[in-house]
């Protein structure tokens, strides 16, 4: 699965071989195969190589369940965008300005067609002081309904079209309570415009949009290797200006991030990636336990990380200028007490104050223990 982790045009005839190699081998589990392709987010991809070289692929059964999968992704996607073109265009009616995230239209740009990245849903992002505004028309004049959300509803709102079912994610954040990365006006200014079915939109730069993909597949502890690949493509398909992404990577906060992120590109997928922004990943204990522990789950020999251990302590990798800010906004959210802490003990109102202090504990009772094992398998 890792060498069918880039198009077919850039598999050399040396992972082309390794591939062969193993498919042949007897005992290949092909079904397994295909159950982590679709884990993964490569599945699509997946079928792309078959076309291109139909004899890595002797099972015509699996064959035909990668292009099954191919042509549903391509569907829904094709849905997807004539519903983003469509939001789009009525929130430019009313001055506001959105950017598609990740999605269909990356799998345009990177991929050259809708078949290879599936999406669960639509990611949008518009400016914070937009973001209700959005909301609002298009849930007004959008046949747009807002879902029930279980996340925190302060950085994005889900809604569903009631005429396809397609799910809206509207963001105004790339992050979460635990680092806060809001789209700014700079990065709309300097946004390029790529045309799909006939649809215009803005597409963030190729830097913008590799800092972006960092910090949501971090966000999720790298779950799936397509998201890594999506980072490597972008720096394959584009002249990456490298000090320029350090820099506003570091203007927001998320330099380790990227750093880290990109020593996995380099470490598990091979890409080329310039040794200045990875070194100092070995030179930070950290980071250094982050990389090893995501690394060792790609590769296979161990569990993924729960993404509360990336949500909160990757605070912890904030540059020193805003991290304390956030390390405390998120310390204090932690210590409030919970529906769940009231449920356990309904003390009386003059007593729920001993309820900071039950939190704690059960936090420690509730993650601990994982926290210890996750923190022993990046050692």
């Amino acid at each position: 699965m890792f060498c069918l982790a880039r198009p077919p045009e850039m598999l050399s005839g040396e992972l082309e071989e390794r591939v062969r190699r193993l498919t042949a081998a007897e005992g290949f589990d092909w079904e397994a195969f295909v159950h982590l392709c679709r884990s993964h987010g490569l599945a699509g991809l997946a079928h792309r190589h078959f076309q291109a070289r139909p004899a890595l692929f002797p099972s015509t059964q699996i064959a035909k369940a990668l292009r099954q999968w191919a042509e549903h992704t391509a569907r829904r996607n094709l849905v997807q965008v004539h519903v983003l073109g469509e939001v789009v265009k009525l929130l430019k009616t009313h001055g506001i300005a959105a950017v598609p995230y990740k999605g269909m239209l990356l799998s345009h740009v990177l991929y050259g067609g809708l078949s290879e990245r599936y999406s669960a849903d639509i990611d949008l992002l518009v400016l914070p002081e937009a973001f209700e505004e959005a909301v609002r028309v298009l849930a007004s004049e959008g046949g747009f309904a807002i879902a029930p959300s279980q996340s925190d509803t302060r950085f994005h709102r889900s809604l569903v079209c009631s005429r396809t079912k397609a799910h809206l994610e509207l963001h105004h954040s790339f992050g979460s309570e635990a680092y806060d990365f809001p789209l700014d006006r700079d990065w709309i200014a300097q946004a390029l415009e790529i045309r799909l079915q006939g649809w215009k939109f803005l597409f963030l730069k190729p830097e913008h949009t590799i800092i972006a993909l960092c910090a949501h597949g971090f966000k999720h502890g790298w779950a799936r290797l397509g998201w890594l690949c999506d980072v490597g493509l972008m720096t394959c398909k584009f002249p990456i200006d490298w000090d320029l992404l350090a820099q506003e990577a570091r203007s927001k906060g998320l330099l380790r991030i990227c750093q880290i992120s990109l020593r996995l590109l380099r470490d598990v997928l091979g890409y080329d990636v310039p040794d200045a922004m990875t070194d100092r990943v070995e030179c930070r204990r950290l980071d250094r336990w982050y990389a090893r522990a995501i690394r060792r789950y790609l590769l296979g020999n161990a569990p993924p990380l729960p993404e509360w251990i990336c949500y909160g302590p990757s605070s912890l990798l904030r540059d020193q200028t805003t991290k304390r800010m956030e390390l405390a906004r998120y310390a204090m959210a932690r210590a409030h007490p919970s529906e769940k802490d009231r449920a356990t003990f309904p003390l009386p109102r003059i007593f729920a104050p001993l309820l900071y202090l039950w939190r704690p504990i059960r936090l420690v009772r509730t993650y601990g223990g994982e926290l210890l094992k996750t923190y022993r398998r990046g050692l």
